[in-house]
């Protein structure tokens, strides 16, 4: 939601608890819904909390999108006063911002050694204590109240238009319900999104669903409250398959397991240019979905089923060795990948200023 309305906060450094001049610095975007969690996360630890601005967006998107880059991250530690607070340079960044940021290039800026942390906030507890980034911390999560997060995502705005548009059309009575059925429904399909497809030609199944079980919902309350004479049959119907086929557009690119339906990922994949790869682990440790893995000193692409071409491994492997290869034979290289971000289309033209 915060790549549609932005949701600001202030930038700078805050501190989380009491810290001193030995505590850990976080960094985090100022999208606030993000702050409010970081430091829901940290309660009980002394952190410093550095804000870079992101626009308002969180940090998946802002990365991905060209909004939170080195840029933002090399200016927040200039101008903060962070250094003056902390007698180490030793700074957290968000691992969904692997997408954009490059420790090296911090470190070259600022003498700042950059580390990326665990994909979840709730995880940063833990990683700070142990120092170490276990694999369950560094994978994306999608359990039932992020599910429900997407459905309701999907679903107010739909109530909303449906409210709007059905009222003249179809009465104030009709509109109701199909708002109220318009939510029920994408919270549902919410919850099953780990269970019904999404992507390629199967979605037909989920919009073809999610259209009855609108239709069924109207149809069903309508006839409780005034009878099944007067049921608006036809209204209900095409907003029922307006319902489905909404939902289904990209609601895949909303999640954080699914890549884009919009930019049709199923046209390029992850390529490993083994003679280039020097087994640093890099990449493996920025893969949001344990795509990567070590075999035999050198990284394999273990679970090319699992991927999003979100881009995180060729933006950080310094070697390289890895590239996005379409199902033409063409190929986009890294240094495309590091200088261009995606639009709302997901395509890579949103050129990235140089530092």
């Amino acid at each position: 939601m915060a790549r549609f309305v932005p949701w600001r906060a202030p930038t700078g450094c805050f501190a989380v608890g009491d810290p001193g001049r030995e505590s850990h610095v976080v960094l985090t975007g100022n999208y606030r819904l993000t702050i409010s969690r970081v430091r829901r996360s940290l309660k009980g630890c002394n952190i410093w909390l550095l804000v870079a601005d992101s626009r308002g967006i969180n940090v998946w998107c802002a990365a991905g999108g060209g909004h939170l880059t080195d840029r933002n991250v090399i200016t927040v530690l200039e101008t903060s006063g962070i250094a003056g607070r902390v007698d180490h340079r030793r700074l957290v960044l968000p691992l969904l911002a692997a997408t954009s940021l490059e420790p090296n290039v911090i470190a070259e800026r600022t003498g700042w050694r950059a580390f990326f942390g665990p994909a979840a906030a709730w995880d940063l507890p833990a990683y700070l204590e142990s120092g170490r980034n276990t694999e369950e911390m560094r994978s994306v999560r999608f359990g039932p109240i992020q599910r429900l997060e997407i459905g309701a995502y999907w679903g107010i705005p739909m109530a909303l238009v449906i409210l709007a548009a059905g009222w003249p059309l179809a009465g104030v009575g009709a509109a109701v319900m199909g708002a109220a059925a318009g939510c029920l429904v994408s919270l549902a399909a919410g919850l099953g999104l780990s269970w019904v497809p999404v992507v390629g030609w199967k979605r037909l199944w989920t919009v073809l669903g999610a259209a009855v079980a609108f239709f069924l919902i109207t149809v069903g309350m309508w006839s409780v409250l005034y009878g099944p004479s007067t049921v608006p049959l036809v209204f209900f119907g095409i907003v029922g398959l307006l319902v489905g086929g909404v939902l289904i557009s990209d609601i895949a690119g909303t999640t954080p397991i699914y890549g884009s339906g919009i930019n049709r990922t199923d046209r390029y994949r992850v390529e490993l240019l083994v003679g280039l790869c020097n087994g640093s682990e890099r990449c493996v440790a920025v893969c949001p979905r344990d795509v990567l893995d070590m075999y035999e000193h050198l990284i394999r692409i273990a679970h090319p089923e699992r991927c999003i071409r979100c881009g995180a491994c060729i933006v950080q492997c310094r070697e390289d060795a890895l590239i996005f290869r379409f199902t033409d034979g063409s190929e986009q290289d890294a240094a495309t990948v590091r200088g261009n971000r995606l639009d709302f289309l997901g395509r890579r033209s949103i050129q990235v200023p140089d530092l």
